[in-house]
Order: structure tokens, then sequence, then C-alpha cells
């Protein structure tokens, strides 16, 4: 039994830090995003499109 737990909390531990990580990686390339978007010729309001869409589709993997 506690062999198993150990193993859960390895695993769980993992996870923690490959979604740390994962953050860590959205939170540095936010910023550009849109100036990004906005460089290759798209309107503010594509801007706000393709943002929409990816909170859409967060929302729905969430579920």
């Amino acid at each position: 039994m506690r062999k198993e737990l150990s193993s859960i909390c390895e695993n769980f531990l993992v996870l923690i830090i490959s979604y740390s990580l994962f953050n860590l990686g959205y939170a540095l390339t936010w910023p550009f995003e849109s100036p990004f978007v906005q460089s290759l010729g798209a309107s503010p309001f594509m801007i706000g499109l393709i943002g929409s869409i990816g909170s859409l589709v967060l929302f729905l993997a969430r579920i």
C-alpha cells in the first residue's frame, strides 16, 4: 500500500512540475502574442477573436 501511495505522489509531482513549466512558458510569450499577430496584418477584431477562441477551447478542454 505504501509503495502504491509513493508512486501516486511521484506522478502528482511530475504533473505539478510539468504544469508549472507550461504556465511559465505561456506567461513569458503571452505579452508578445497580440503585437506579433498585429504585425502579420490582423485587425483588432481578429486579435480579440483569436483570444476568445483560445479561451473557449481551454474552457471546453477543462470540462
